[in-house]
């Protein structure tokens, strides 16, 4: 592993990436230590959540062969799920669920995380459009603000065996506004059907739900349906064929 070291009185590179480091935390009204951590942060987390490929040692590239391989068994909490969350929005004061287009307002979204939050305003609408990602968001009321969203995109898990070809929610946000109005299950119960509709005769084994930290883990734990993946600490799974038990293709 290399280490770049910065001085900060250098007139190089170095001295001049101090510089700019200490103009914008400056800036910002914080020390230049937490504006780095705060922004490495949030760099970490987009690399983590645009992953596509991930690569499987043989141990955790068996524990997904056993997975794939028990007979379909349709987990307690789905069909409870999409029958809340209806085909609709599902949520009161809410429209349908609907693919981001440019007439949706996003600059004012906020659902407290900063990265999930900055996705949707920068960078989703040109993920959407050059079909890197399925983007769909709920709209509050009759209007065009945007109070939550989530982005659905395919993937490969990686070992000696090959690849196995997998469906990611990468993200889903609920703005706090938004919170605890049932927007959150209308929202993933909706990426599952896209999910069973895109799985298609492809056949894609597995879907990996993204989840951004502990809170988000134990969120999705409580709906009872997805597993913990042999793969990744930021993954949940859900079979496609418990899936199709509830939605068949």
């Amino acid at each position: 592993m290399s280490m770049v070291k910065i001085d900060p009185v250098g007139t190089g590179e170095n001295g001049y990436a101090w510089r700019l480091l200490a103009a914008a935390s400056d800036a910002a009204g914080i020390p230049v230590a937490d504006f780095v951590i705060a922004h490495a942060t949030r760099a970490a987390t987009d690399v983590l959540a645009d992953r596509r490929l991930f690569c499987l040692s043989t141990e955790q590239e068996d524990s997904l062969g056993a997975l794939v391989a028990k007979p379909p068994r349709l987990p307690a909490g789905l069909a409870s799920l999409l029958q809340t969350a209806g085909h609709g929005s599902g949520a009161h004061g809410f429209d349908d669920i609907e693919t981001l287009a440019s007439h949706h307002r996003c600059s004012a979204f906020d659902c407290g995380s900063l990265p999930t939050t900055t996705w949707l305003r920068e960078q989703a609408l040109a993920a959407a459009r050059s079909g890197r990602n399925r983007v769909r968001v709920i709209r509050r009321g009759s209007g065009d603000d945007v109070a939550g969203y989530y982005a659905l995109s395919s993937g490969s898990l990686v070992g000696d065996g090959g690849q196995t070809p997998v469906l990611i929610i990468s993200r889903v946000g609920v703005d706090l506004a938004d919170r605890h109005r049932g927007v959150g299950r209308v929202l993933v119960a909706d990426a599952l059907r896209q999910a069973a509709y895109a799985a298609g005769p492809a056949h894609t084994p597995i879907l990996i739900i993204h989840v951004e930290d502990a809170s988000a883990r134990e969120w999705c734990r409580k709906l009872k349906i997805f597993s913990g993946s042999p793969s990744d600490p930021y993954h949940l799974l859900l079979r496609v064929c418990d899936l199709r038990l509830a939605i068949p293709s």
